[in-house]
């Protein structure tokens, strides 16, 4: 099943937030399908255990381990039979209310929307007993804050987000302090490269330039393909590549849209050249694909 898009709404403004807090019970063998949002995830489970698949990565999460979702991964999960009942706690939240000037470095490895296996979290952060405790406390006051929208919860549940952050850099010290780290780029630049990841989602359906984009952040298209490629351990073209024919595939399960209108929506202008990277990247073509959903 393809990753869906996710947004997280007040159930009194339908107004988005820039946070999510959830803490349930969750009955053996229901799963959460694949799909995807804007914001870091972090989710514990303090009692039993879930099978977790970000990416093309799967792994099984409990008690002692904190899965840990970037930006824009496709994620799905599954709740196994256990002999306790699972409880999964999980934060989400948008990256823009951590303020990056801090630690650019720290914040370009921790919120990258496309990481590399060398990455700071590798979606698990190991956790003692009592890490396990602050990370459950943690939630658990974001949550009680989010539940009771109290004057001044946004406060109690960035508090939250903080203390789980911190727990983070410090599991992972080793792995953000790498000599590959993007230790070039100004404090600007680790602020305007998140922007320039939503810019690439939010245009993502119009002829999208290099050159065009450098303009509206006003540096050189040297620089932002260098940037880019460092950070995202990828070129700005193939991620906007990627990223089209990501989109293709969830619009190719509404068969009541014909192929020229996807190709269309999603920012080809060749319906060619868009069957021809459909196939190279995932080895059939797009109505091949849509014949077996």
């Amino acid at each position: 099943m393809d990753a869906y898009f996710e947004v997280h709404k007040s159930a009194l403004t339908f107004i988005e937030l820039p946070f999510f807090v959830a803490n349930f019970i969750m009955p053996s063998d229901y799963s959460i399908p694949s799909h995807w949002h804007r914001y870091v995830e972090m989710i514990y489970h303090p009692t039993g255990k879930a099978l977790v698949t970000v990416g093309n990565d799967c792994f099984t999460a409990g008690n002692t381990e904190l899965v840990f979702i970037h930006p824009t991964e496709a994620h799905a999960v599954q709740y196994l039979e256990n002999t306790e009942t699972t409880r999964e706690m999980m934060l989400s939240f948008d990256i823009e209310l951590i303020p990056q000037q801090l630690n650019p470095h720290i914040c370009a490895k921790l919120f990258n929307p496309n990481p590399s296996k060398a990455d700071v979290t590798s979606h698990i952060v190991p956790l003692s007993r009592k890490d396990g405790r602050v990370v459950q406390a943690a939630i658990g006051k974001a949550y009680a804050a989010y539940k009771s929208r109290d004057f001044g919860y946004e406060f109690v549940i960035l508090s939250g987000i903080t203390d789980i952050l911190q727990l983070v850099i410090q599991r992972k010290a080793s792995a953000i302090n790498t000599d590959d780290s993007p230790r070039h780029l100004s404090m600007n630049t680790s602020i305007d490269f998140q922007e320039i990841v939503y810019y690439i989602h939010d245009n993502i359906n119009k002829k999208l330039m290099m050159a065009d984009i450098a303009n509206e952040f006003m540096i050189s298209y040297g620089y932002l393909a260098r940037s880019f490629k460092k950070v995202m351990n990828v070129s700005i073209n193939e991620y906007i590549l990627k990223l089209r024919l990501e989109n293709a595939k969830i619009l190719l399960s509404n068969k009541s849209l014909k192929l020229s209108q996807i190709i269309e929506s999603v920012g080809f202008n060749d319906t060619s050249y868009f069957i021809k990277q459909f196939k190279k990247t995932y080895g059939i073509t797009p109505n091949y694909y849509r014949s077996l959903l």
